[in-house]
């Protein structure tokens, strides 16, 4: 009788799915480390951030696509900076200082390992919802 109502069980809950709790970091100061694959994107910039074919200039990023969608909370620190959490985060804007990290170290499609200060967009040149300002970066060996 206790195996009937572990596979029902089994059965039940592989219908249902499974609900996966998202893993939740944290603003600066909060360093953290993340894995993902390197992407390259392409926005309109200035003047207009509206449309490159109508002469806005082309703005080329960086990012980190994650595997896994991550919880961005504010803590009191960064809520007085006007920071607000975010869910179900899967791309990140990556800000790098190019003189600390050379760009040969990014490739796109690259799965690389990066630790850093997490911040909410601040202006037209962010094109993600959280950006992270990288201050180590490493190619993951898959």
């Amino acid at each position: 009788m206790t195996l009937k109502i572990l596979i029902l069980s089994l059965l039940t809950s592989s219908s249902i799915g499974w609900a996966v709790k998202e893993r939740t970091l944290h603003f600066d100061p909060a360093l953290v480390e993340l894995v993902g694959t390197v992407e390259t994107q392409t926005f309109p910039g200035p003047p207009g951030y509206e449309s490159i074919k109508q002469g806005d200039e082309i703005e080329r990023g960086w990012y980190l696509r994650l595997k896994e969608p991550v919880t961005v909370e504010a803590n009191k620190p960064t809520t007085d900076l006007g920071w607000q959490s975010e869910k179900h985060v899967q791309v990140l804007h990556m800000a790098i200082d190019w003189v600390q990290i050379p760009e040969s170290k990014l490739a796109a499609g690259k799965t690389i390992k990066v630790k850093g200060k997490l911040f909410n967009r601040q202006n037209g040149h962010h094109h993600s919802r959280i950006l992270i300002d990288v201050s180590e970066l490493s190619e993951v060996q898959e």
